[in-house]
């Protein structure tokens, strides 16, 4: 956006019949030959494009009046670019009844650097609670979806609005779904300098390779005030997002259990395994973190997964604290390829909630005749057992999660398709 201000001084009138000239150039092969470029009015008022210069007609202006023309340059790349405004017309005194005086021919000229309008900041992770053990170093695995996490930020000084958010599907990608709504005219996403918009797209890649998801195409406009309705013109700006490493995974490790868990209730906690390989694949599984939870199983083992094919483990878990808390940590080891495929713990929580308190009958209503017998003596009431310890160890007076505990563990099952024998309590 260009803007031109015409200023008179005081006591001197500029006469109907001014013009103004605008044209502008940019430079190519860095800075030996230069082209004109196209600039285009943004609102209302007579003028002529011709060739990369804009001629508009000025109107009378009174002493210390001024008058501004608004115009629009548009660049396809970052580059350097210089303007140059004309203003020719006649001026005369005020006194003078506005009998021309003298003529007059100002040029101002200015140049600056044109650059891109937002920094883009890509990441592609893989699916919540999916983890695939990739031998050549890759970062997503064929035929399974990834999440595509995309930062728009604005570093420029003028307000942008964001109007839309598109991702152009390279070779071989396909979108599943994005967090990106409808394009909404009337109210674009006002992004100042220093602030990001995200979007998320869920994204599959058929092939393998290295190969780009695809194309970010952003639809946006200046954030101008005083401008008349339907302007500034909008302008789509792309950019090719980075290539990432698509690799057939030779193992794939899928978490599956509830969003929310109660205190001292088993809920079911699954854990699947999927060779993507044409042999047999021999895997470690350890626990190394099961803090906060209690479930019967093995806390290390080792399973057979045939070829192109899938196994399914279950345990039914117990939690015995309330919050958000980690799901017990599981490590796998591939025997063939002598690679670990540790869970990320940032996707595998779970929030429990606190087990409702139970409450007491009511006291019977008390007897009505003046001589009643006296009410015996209290009992004092038995001491902890262990078991209401190991309930609460934190302390917070809740004695009957003993109880929950051990009714909980009575229901403890655990189904290993690989492994169904053995056990261990941890």
């Amino acid at each position: 956006l260009v803007e031109v201000e015409v200023c008179t001084s005081a006591g001197v009138a500029l006469l109907d019949g001014g013009v103004l000239q605008l044209q502008a150039w940019k430079s190519e092969n860095q800075g030996e030959r230069w082209t004109t470029i196209a600039v285009h009015a943004v609102e209302s008022g007579g003028g002529q494009e011709d060739d990369g210069q804009f001629e508009q007609r000025l109107p009378a202006l009174g002493g210390g009046a001024s008058h501004v023309a608004k115009f629009e340059v548009e660049l396809q790349d970052p580059t350097q670019i210089h303007l140059r405004a004309h203003a020719v017309g006649q001026v005369a005194a005020d006194s003078q009844g506005g009998a021309p005086a003298a003529a007059i021919d100002l040029e101002q000229s200015c140049a600056f650097v044109c650059d891109e309008p937002f920094e883009l900041l890509s990441r592609v992770h893989s699916t919540f609670r999916m983890d695939a053990l990739l031998p050549k170093g890759g970062a997503v695995a064929t035929g399974h979806p990834c999440s595509i996490i995309l930062s728009i930020t604005q570093p420029h000084e003028v307000p942008l609005g964001i109007h839309s958010v598109k991702l152009n599907c390279g070779e071989g990608w396909q979108t599943l779904a994005s967090s990106v709504t409808s394009e909404d005219e009337s109210a674009p996403a006002v992004v100042s300098k220093g602030d990001s918009v995200t979007e998320l797209f869920q994204a599959t890649c058929s092939a393998e390779g290295s190969l780009s998801p695809g194309e970010v195409v952003v639809q946006w406009s200046r954030c101008v005030e005083g401008m008349a309705a339907g302007t500034p013109s909008k302008v789509e700006w792309s950019m090719q997002l980075p290539a990432v490493n698509v690799e057939v995974p030779a193992f794939v490790a899928a978490f599956k259990s509830d969003a929310a868990a109660t205190v001292g209730v088993p809920f079911p906690l699954a854990l699947s395994l999927s060779n993507g390989t044409s042999v047999v694949q021999d895997m470690a599984l350890k626990i190394v973190d099961a803090s906060n939870f209690v479930f019967v199983g093995d806390r290390a083992t080792t399973v057979s997964v045939p070829p192109m094919s899938a196994i399914d483990m279950q345990w039914q878990v117990v939690p015995i604290t309330s919050g958000k808390l980690a799901l017990p940590q599981v490590q796998l080891t591939s025997s063939r390829y002598g690679a670990i495929l540790q869970s990320s713990a940032q996707s595998r929580s779970i929030y429990v909630k606190p087990r409702a308190p139970s409450h007491a009958s009511p006291l019977p209503s008390q007897p009505t005749q003046s001589h009643a017998p006296p009410a015996p003596a209290a009992v004092p009431p038995p001491a902890p057992s262990p078991v209401a310890k190991l309930a609460d160890p934190a302390g917070n007076g809740n004695d009957s999660a003993a109880s929950q505990l051990e009714s909980a563990f009575d229901a403890l099952k655990v189904s290993d398709v690989a492994s169904p024998v053995g056990g261990s309590l941890i």
